[in-house]
């Protein structure tokens, strides 16, 4: 009896193995193809959600304190760039 559970024993184990190989084997097959074969279609995905030309309207109106002085005045900036 103990011979008969030891033979399941080792082929449960060889079971196991042989399916965590095959897991590992896909994981890296499907990282190799979006790394190196889609790499630089997802590179350019990346630059263009990071990076965009905007337009920003510049007048936001002056503000006045309460004698009529202007405190802060609109002014047009013409270039602005974030990193």
């Amino acid at each position: 009896m103990e011979k008969q559970t030891a033979k399941s024993m080792r082929k449960r184990m060889f079971t196991i193995l042989v399916a965590i190989v095959v897991l590992f084997t896909v994981i890296v097959g499907r990282l190799f193809f979006i790394q190196i074969i889609q790499g630089e279609k997802y590179q350019n995905t990346a630059i263009n959600q990071q990076t965009r030309e905007l337009t920003v309207a510049a007048r936001r109106g002056t503000i006045y304190d309460r004698n009529g002085k202007a405190l802060a005045v609109s002014a047009t900036a013409y270039k602005v760039v974030l990193s």
